[in-house]
């Protein structure tokens, strides 16, 4: 195994993977830390809401940030940190701690006005089909360098796109996980 992994290694794929919705909010529309100018949510210091009962393994809530269920956050903390994930009851938030560039001229991503507070655009619109700058380098989760999402929702929220390597999609799929789509990102 560790032979096929450093094997894979050297040409890595990676996806970009998304959850079922849901049916909650991350967070709290009336409490979340907040840009002064534009309003759109600061997920570091915001705190998040605790999830209740989701019947699928992959979701995402109504404002964009993506949960895995107990069994697949104890599957990936055989390969990643702990610290990519915060705990929600029996749920966990995934938040990756790396990043990888989003190539946004060849994918074509559009761009709303700059809030001149925060430095974050209204609308970030274009996360798939995702196209990074370069390939993977070694197995992991990643977080896009780029947030998307479209602030003019009430309560919505910019959240980068969070991308999985080849390897740990497989071994997530051997779990036979239920909500989780995904796509080949371009590189």
């Amino acid at each position: 195994l560790p032979l096929l992994r450093a094997l894979a290694e050297i040409t890595m794929k990676s996806f970009i993977i998304f959850g079922r919705d849901n049916g909650q909010y991350a967070y709290d529309k009336s409490a979340a830390c907040r840009c002064m100018e534009c309003g759109i949510i600061d997920r570091e210091k915001s705190s998040r809401l605790p999830l209740s009962e989701i019947m699928y393994d992959f979701s995402s809530t109504y404002d964009n940030e993506l949960v895995i269920s107990e069994r697949v956050f104890l599957e990936l903390v055989k390969y990643v940190d702990e610290s990519n994930f915060e705990k929600s009851g029996k749920y966990y938030y995934v938040f990756p701690k790396v990043k990888v560039e989003f190539d946004s001229a060849i994918r074509k991503t559009k761009f709303g006005p700059k809030c001149s507070l925060c430095g974050n655009n209204s609308y970030v619109i274009g996360v798939s089909p995702a196209y990074l700058k370069r390939k993977l380098s070694k197995s992991g989760l990643y977080a896009t360098d780029l947030k998307f999402g479209d602030t003019a929702d009430e309560g919505s929220n910019l959240t980068p796109g969070i991308i999985l390597s080849e390897d740990l999609l497989g071994e997530i799929l051997s779990l036979k996980v239920s909500g989780l789509s995904y796509e080949q990102a371009n590189s």
